[in-house]
């Protein structure tokens, strides 16, 4: 279990440190069930979105700038 925390946080920090134009908005990761016969596909059990830093920042920035857009329109 904590081989599994330590890999997930190491993908979190990567993606949260990338660079915009690199990783876009971000990843996904898809946690999946493997299924013991090889031949059957695997359960998705949950899926996470991953944002770089960069794309959180401009998204604030951008509900930020809409508000202000509204009010003024008001």
């Amino acid at each position: 279990m904590i081989n599994f925390k330590n890999r997930l946080k190491k993908i979190y920090d990567i993606t949260a440190e990338a660079d915009i134009e690199a990783e876009e908005e971000g990843s996904v990761i898809y946690l999946v069930r493997v299924p013991a016969n090889p031949q059957q596909d695997g359960e998705v059990l949950s899926l996470a979105k991953l944002k770089t830093l960069e794309y959180r920042i401009y998204r604030k920035l951008r509900e930020k700038l809409r508000n202000f857009a509204s009010k003024d329109n008001k």
